[in-house]
């Protein structure tokens, strides 16, 4: 195992368990809302939520990937500016862009309130919930910071905190105050504005903010880097979410609902095992080509996706065994009818997960104007596929269209870090963990017990159990690793 695979893996495990803590905090508002809610309103939520997120995609100017990408340079004097001047400059003029386009979308929600989806409620509760942009947008910086500076404990454990008071907020509301969708975003909105405050007020006392200390030139820098990246994380959220406004308007308000019921669930799993991977791959990957050149960085990268295959394997044909099973018990029977979508959804959140991976090339190179290109034909595979699916298909669809366009994607990106890099996809390591993951969906199929829930936990633990099984059986690389990493352990217990 490299030094590079090492720290990766290591900080890795630092975001997996922030992933697993919010995933827990993700599993108690999940079904609340789902019960809640009318399905109806559960897919209008959906469609103001989303619609958020592509907003605060915009908000945030790519300033985010450029704190990742530049840090280290200043960091160690490669630029010619400090790194005092590096952050001063990101941080005041990113929060100054992400208040500026607030401001235009109030305006914008006020002033063409007729045109949102003929439903009625929406312009108000968009209005009440446009504080979110900026907070988001300036959360997402001041935690790029962190990323950036590898403080994965302090990263993960502010998300973790603002994640549980944000759930106590909505709790609190729903529960005690009002059950509305008023009620809902009137809370995520005070305890946003209370966890930015505390994540700002940290960077301040690290590290100070003067005008004085703001540079046009280290700001236009970012800016050049990361607006091309607006693209791209744009249509990135359009290519995530554009199909539940084109479900709403094929159906309606309803199918949203399932849909979003069903593939939110699968996002949360996922986000298990690709958002430490996605959280960690960059600065890491970055630091090795800055330090090691081509070749270590093509080693890296090639461990790295052998890694992601291992995890991301067992949760797809896991979320095909139980998916059915899960929605019942987490979201109740009233969404059932969406879970269908769940193993064509999982493959292609998985395949789009991968992406941090094989389009490094395209990173590493600052190409990021072709990022937007290669998305912006994904975004076009997708909705072409989406508008003759729905129709047919109506949700499920919707799921094959969303796969359809990131498998194209994925290949596109991976044929140009292919090019630039050497990286060759791990397959046959890929095939074990397949192999292993189809062995582990037969086993799991077979469990039938007694109510939903005890068949759920014995399929979850079946499932781990054959998998961990037949991998220790087939694969070598995961049998070496497994050895040392379990005598490094036993070495630290001793000396303890």
């Amino acid at each position: 195992m490299t030094h590079s695979l090492g720290r990766f893996l290591r900080h890795s495990s630092h975001y997996s368990i922030g992933e697993i803590l919010i995933l827990l905090s993700t599993l108690v508002s999940f079904p609340v809302t789902t019960r809640i809610f009318a399905v109806h309103e559960y897919g209008l939520m959906n469609l103001i939520s989303n619609a958020l997120l592509v907003l605060v995609a915009c908000a945030k100017c790519g300033l985010q990937n450029s704190v990742v990408r530049y840090y280290d340079e200043y960091a160690e004097h490669k630029q010619p500016h400090s790194v005092q001047t590096f952050i001063s400059s990101l941080l005041l003029g990113g929060l100054a862009a992400a208040a500026a386009f607030t401001a235009l979308w109030i305006v914008a929600t006020t002033s063409f309130s007729e045109f949102w989806f003929g439903e009625s409620v929406l312009p108000s509760l968009l209005l009440l919930s446009s504080g979110l942009i900026f907070l988001r947008a300036g959360e997402s910086l001041l935690l790029a910071f962190l990323r950036a500076e590898q403080q994965t404990i302090l990263f993960n454990g502010y998300r973790v905190i603002a994640k549980y008071v944000t759930l106590a907020a909505i709790l609190g509301t729903l529960f005690f105050i009002a059950r509305t969708l008023s009620g809902f975003y009137s809370a995520q909105l005070f305890a946003m504005s209370l966890a930015f405050s505390t994540l700002l007020a940290l960077r301040l006392r690290k590290t100070p903010l003067h005008w004085r200390d703001f540079s046009a030139t280290v700001f236009w820098q970012a800016l050049v880097y990361g607006f091309p990246l607006i693209g791209f994380e744009f249509f990135s959220m359009l290519l995530a979410y554009i199909d539940r406004y084109l479900i709403h308007f094929f159906l309606d308000a309803t199918a949203v609902g399932l849909y979003s019921a069903s593939y939110n669930l699968a996002d949360y799993l996922k986000d298990i095992v690709v958002l430490p991977f996605a959280s960690a791959i960059m600065p890491v990957y970055m630091q090795t080509w800055a330090k090691k050149g081509k070749e270590e960085t093509r080693k890296f990268l090639q461990s790295a996706l052998r890694t992601y295959a291992l995890f991301a394997a067992p949760l797809i044909f896991g979320c095909a065994a139980v998916g059915n099973n899960f929605i019942r018990v987490v979201a109740s029977e009233k969404f059932v009818a969406g879970s269908a979508i769940i193993p064509w959804t999982i493959v292609g959140l998985m395949i789009n997960g991968a992406l941090p991976i094989l389009a490094a090339s395209h990173y590493i190179q600052k190409k990021t104007r072709r990022l937007v290109g290669i998305l912006t034909g994904a975004m076009l595979v997708n909705l072409l596929a989406n508008w003759l699916l729905i129709p047919r298909l109506e949700i499920l669809g919707a799921a094959i269209a969303k796969l359809v366009s990131y498998l194209f994607m994925a290949v596109v990106v991976t044929l140009y870090t292919k090019r630039f890099l050497g990286l060759q996809v791990p397959w046959v390591a890929v095939g074990k963990y397949l192999t292993a993951g189809a062995l582990m969906y037969l086993a799991v199929a077979s469990v039938h017990i007694s109510t939903p829930l005890v068949d759920l936990m014995a399929e979850t633990a079946v499932g781990a159990i054959v998998y961990f099984a037949v991998v220790v059986t087939i694969d070598a690389v995961f049998r070496e690793n497994l050895k040392t990493y379990v005598r490094r352990r036993l070495e630290l217990l001793r000396r303890g």
